[in-house]
């Protein structure tokens, strides 16, 4: 009896708390609104929103992860830049519709590392321009998670704000 209590005890607690399947934070689109955040260490990013740049300030021995995600009708373009490592990716893509393009994981040394961000996209004459960008912390379990939004439209009265998305997560 004592051995049928002992296991069937935490089957029960395990009802009345719930069970509940774990989601990955990194798998729910940063598109969807956003409740509750925990804000950005001051000093992380910055950005300067006119001319597509941000940098990121990554704390040393740090193992941080970038994912891509686009859902915009022109072009767009990316490049990541390490003062310590040089090029982290330049990358580019077609017009997707909300599409996870990629998830890399990086990390840095011992010291810390600062990454320059370009967001770009291809105009209607093929030129590359700098996407207009802003930033916003993300719901997270980790210490840090942010996302770099750009809009391509700058004359946009609605501005779509999900044309390219860089997520950094630490």
């Amino acid at each position: 009896m004592k051995m049928l209590f002992v296991v069937v005890l935490p089957v029960i607690a395990m009802s009345l708390v719930g069970c509940r399947t774990s989601t990955s934070e990194e798998d729910e689109p940063p598109v969807a609104a956003v409740s509750s955040v925990t804000p950005v260490a001051s000093g992380t990013v910055s950005v300067d929103p006119g001319a597509g740049m941000a940098t990121v300030v990554v704390p040393a021995n740090t193992q941080y992860t970038i994912e891509w995600r686009v859902s915009a009708g022109l072009s767009q373009r990316i490049t990541v830049a390490s003062n310590i490592a040089g090029v982290l990716e330049k990358q580019d893509a077609e017009p997707q519709a909300n599409a996870l393009l990629w998830r890399h994981p990086h990390s840095t040394g011992a010291v810390r590392e600062m990454l320059t961000v370009l967001l770009e996209h291809k105009d209607a004459l093929g030129n590359w321009d700098p996407s207009t960008i802003r930033t916003r912390a993300l719901p997270t379990r980790h210490k840090v998670r942010f996302v770099i939004d750009s809009q391509d439209d700058q004359n946009d009265p609605k501005p779509v704000w999900n044309n390219s998305q860089l997520v950094f997560g630490w």
